[in-house]
């Protein structure tokens, strides 16, 4: 399901993709909202666990999102980390 990529291989494509983005202070509602992207189209195409680090980044980089707050938590919930789940409730 995950194509011809092999999970190390994905996960530097990701990491060096992410890591290529502007991420200074004047940029940080587009850099969040490409990661929210980015992340909904992992969590969509069936890759939730690649989703997670990604949404994980777009909230820190958003705190106030709830967009990608809620994405987050359905994407720790499909994969069934239900105690990773409680910090966002609170």
């Amino acid at each position: 399901m995950e194509g011809d990529f092999s999970a190390a291989q994905f996960k530097a494509s990701l990491a060096d993709s992410v890591d290529d983005m502007d991420a200074d202070a004047d940029a940080a509602a587009t850099l969040g909202d490409i990661l929210y992207n980015l992340g909904i189209t992992l969590f969509d195409s069936g890759f939730p666990a690649a989703a997670v680090p990604v949404l994980r980044r777009a909230v820190a980089v958003l705190p106030d999102d709830a967009d990608s707050h809620a994405a987050l938590g359905a994407s720790l919930s499909v994969l069934g980390r239900y105690e990773r789940l409680a910090p966002l409730l609170f």
